[in-house]
């Protein structure tokens, strides 16, 4: 599958979870939300544009690989460029 191991987790009840990654090309639509949200701008209290902001976006989608209904999780760096 082209997958990279990130690591491993015992669980309580004796079972492992296995962490892998796998970059991909991003289609149009997921590129276009990604821009989105880096144009956002969020306030400070005082109702004060904060200029730098640093955040990751989370999702999840069908698992192209399998045929099981099973899914992956999707992570988007969002960090907008200096400005």
């Amino acid at each position: 599958m082209g997958t990279t191991l990130v690591g491993e987790v015992l669980l309580a009840n004796g079972e492992r979870v296995f962490v892998t990654s796998l970059e991909r090309d991003m289609g149009k639509e997921a590129l276009a939300h990604l821009e989105e949200l880096r144009r956002f701008r969020f306030l400070d209290a005082d109702g004060e544009p904060i200029r730098k902001t640093g955040l990751l976006a989370f999702g999840h989608e069908p698992n192209p690989d399998a045929e099981d209904g099973s899914e992956i999780a999707t992570i988007m760096d969002v960090t907008r460029p200096d400005e």
